[in-house]
């Protein structure tokens, strides 16, 4: 090693004299070495003797060694450098930045993000969520729960507000879907709805509080928002669609009384038409008996989580894989055929369950009124 560091050193020397029988001397160190030569400095060109410590107070005191070296550490300074009355130049580091107003822009697009998929407000105090963002955009400080919910959602309100009234206002017919619901505060909610080529454009939704909701009075708020969404051109209004209720068939009738809408066509809501329709059919003895023991089979199970998980076992022994049984809701009228089908679908596990537990007692394992339904021709 001390050779390639010499080696480094005597590049800014040159050779003069060698000793001719170097090769037939036994050199002990390097320093034996240098003893045999003379050396030239290449930028004074003053001579020396092989030493290297000679050589190295040498290049110390060198102004040519020195004035080169301090060339090639040092980058020539510019003009600007120059009026910077002698300072010396400093290293500027490119820190990414945002503008203002691109710090806006993407506190927008991360509102929209967090409202259009119904993600919480706290989605962007995540360790995890900024960690991504700080590496997907080092600049950019996501906003926090109090700027989405507060100034950020009454920005974006306002923008999707003016963006709807614009696609409205390029509708030669209208279209209104109402109804009424209620929020999860039980608060009464009136809707309503504008439905276009594209889609359904959601309007309004007004709290209507304790007013009653009469014909004549559904029909007059009804009328009040009709002329706001056609900015007071009725005759752009095609139709109203609403439930079945008797309440919506007599406002029907207060709404066409008003001379601006006797053109419209008033619509019951098919969708609306079926539930009832099915509502009807299995309160019928034979379905309604079956819905029910089929309802009794899987509250047990959803109730009792050591018998469900008991019954994943069995259903992975005939199927290699869980199924899920489903309850039915009274108001999703689907629920009620899924609820059937995903009995008939755990058939062989529930048999299996009642086969492989039956020997336990009556506490350790599924009520009997359950078995006895599992195993009775229902089920077959």
């Amino acid at each position: 090693m001390p050779r390639r560091k010499d080696e480094r050193l005597h590049s800014n020397w040159k050779v003069t004299k060698d000793d001719p029988d170097k090769s037939k001397v036994l050199i002990l160190s390097v320093t034996a070495d240098y003893l045999k030569r003379e050396y030239e400095c290449i930028h004074c060109k003053k001579g020396y003797t092989g030493n290297v410590t000679h050589l190295k107070e040498h290049l110390e005191k060198c102004r040519t060694y020195q004035k080169t070296l301090k060339a090639n550490k040092n980058p020539p300074i510019n003009s600007l450098q120059q009026t910077q009355l002698g300072k010396p130049a400093q290293v500027e580091i490119n820190f990414p930045r945002l503008t203002p107003v691109e710090k806006a822009e993407m506190d927008i697009k991360a509102a929209m993000w967090c409202f259009m998929d119904n993600f919480p407000f706290t989605m962007y105090e995540s360790t995890w969520a900024k960690d991504f963002l700080h590496r997907a955009t080092p600049a950019y400080k996501p906003p926090s729960r109090a700027a989405i919910s507060g100034p950020l959602l009454d920005t974006i309100h306002s923008q999707v507000k003016s963006r709807t009234e614009q696609v409205i206002q390029t509708l030669p017919h209208i279209n209104v879907i109402t109804d009424e619901s209620t929020n999860i505060n039980t608060a009464r909610i009136c809707n309503i709805s504008i439905h276009t080529a594209h889609g359904s454009l959601h309007y309004v939704s007004e709290d209507i509080r304790a007013m009653q909701t009469t014909a004549a009075i559904s029909a007059q708020w009804l009328r009040n928002h009709l002329h706001q969404i056609t900015n007071h051109d009725p005759d752009r209004i095609n139709s109203v669609t609403n439930d079945t209720c008797s309440t919506m068939f007599s406002m029907w009738n207060e709404v066409a009384k008003f001379d601006e809408f006797r053109h419209v066509f008033f619509i019951p809501c098919d969708s609306h038409g079926i539930q009832l329709f099915f509502k009807d059919l299995l309160k019928l003895p034979r379905f309604n008996d079956i819905i029910q023991q089929a309802q009794t089979v899987v509250t047990a199970f959803r109730k009792a989580s050591l018998q469900y998980a008991r019954l994943r076992i069995c259903q992975q022994a005939c199927y290699k894989r869980n199924i899920s049984l489903v309850l039915s809701v009274i108001t999703r009228w689907g629920t009620q055929y899924r609820l059937i089908s995903s009995l008939l679908n755990s058939k062989d596990a529930l048999k299996r369950y009642v086969c492989d537990y039956e020997d336990l007692p009556p506490d350790k394992r599924i009520k009997q009124s359950v078995i006895d339904i599992i195993m009775s021709e229902i089920m077959d």
